[in-house]
């Protein structure tokens, strides 16, 4: 090969190389996008990050789907200690495993949903404010307070005031308590149903929903 035959080669392979190089530089930043978006961790920026889960294809779908939406448009508002939300990586199957076991009760459908959604989350600020697993098993070793029935299992604090959020092992039916007060739901998405409708009162002087 002559030398400028050799010259011309060379110069070939080099920008066949930094070619090569931006490709592969390009596709490993679209893998991590995608490795991203399959790992669905979502990082909402404004004037603090907030992460938000993936929302699972169940039966809380559309409900999850209205609160993440609130929750987005609420994140960058001046009232965001009273808007805040805060999400948790979902609860693996083995956490819910030991919940039930502890328990002696397989959770209610609906509840069992969200947790693989958020284990424990705050709502609105203390519209709701959801226990993880751990906090759920720890409260619930003893008395929670005068008159709290043992046949309920206390699951989340409610609007600030005392008030809880609980499931009967009974019925597997959900209870608004406080201080004796009581007021059922059938399913957890009606008790998250009147969550949401909470949030969104307190949210609408604020935000457009």
């Amino acid at each position: 090969m002559n030398p400028t035959n050799k010259k011309v080669t060379e110069k070939i392979f080099e920008t066949c190389s930094k070619f090569c190089s931006i490709v592969l530089t390009i596709s490993c930043q679209y893998a991590k996008i995608h490795l991203d978006i399959k790992l669905c961790t979502t990082i909402i920026k404004g004037d603090f990050d907030m992460y938000i889960p993936e929302i699972p294809n169940n039966g809380l779908k559309t409900q999850l789907e209205e609160l993440v939406c609130i929750a987005r448009k609420a994140a960058n508002e001046s009232e965001k200690i009273r808007l805040k939300f805060e999400f948790n990586p979902p609860a693996t199957d083995e956490e819910i495993n030991v919940l039930e076991k502890t328990l002696n009760f397989s959770l209610p459908l609906g509840y069992r949903e969200f947790l693989q959604f958020s284990n424990g989350a705050q709502l609105c600020g203390q519209t709701a404010e959801f226990e993880n697993i751990n906090s759920v098993i720890d409260m619930n070793k003893t008395k929670i307070t005068l008159g709290f029935p043992s046949k309920y299992i206390a699951i989340a604090s409610f609007i600030g005031d005392g008030e809880l959020l609980c499931f009967s092992k009974e019925t597997g039916g959900f209870i608004r308590w406080f201080d004796g007060n009581e007021t059922y739901f059938d399913t957890f998405y009606d008790l998250f149903e009147m969550i949401i409708r909470r949030i969104k009162s307190k949210v609408e002087d604020y935000i457009d929903l």
